[in-house]
């Protein structure tokens, strides 16, 4: 059975988003609650925050093999969240509302 490799030129590199993205939704939500104890954040905060900010796949942030996969997500993820936390705290409390809202 041959894998199947994901790869898309990227400024004239190669990206393998299949080892790019190697952590999965409770890896990241654990180191991210190990960085910040006090926003506990949850599998749910973090997938509101991909559909809010259009998050798609292939890209540098996830990755989801195939549709009915888990979705992947990279080191960049984890850094761009915690960036825009320590921009805003309610980062996720916002990514949730404004999903609400476009939803209604």
């Amino acid at each position: 059975i041959q894998e199947k490799i994901f790869a898309i030129k990227s400024k004239n590199v190669f990206v393998d988003y299949g080892q790019h993205c190697a952590l999965f939704e409770k890896n990241i939500v654990a180191l991210f609650n190990n960085e910040y104890p006090s926003a506990n954040i949850n599998g749910a905060m973090l997938r509101d925050v991909i559909r809010a900010h259009d998050v798609v796949s292939p890209s540098r942030l996830l990755y989801r093999p195939h549709p009915r996969s888990s979705p992947q997500y990279s080191n960049d993820t984890l850094k761009w969240m915690c960036d825009e936390y320590e921009k805003d705290v309610g980062f996720f409390v916002k990514a949730r509302q404004g999903l609400k809202i476009s939803l209604s």
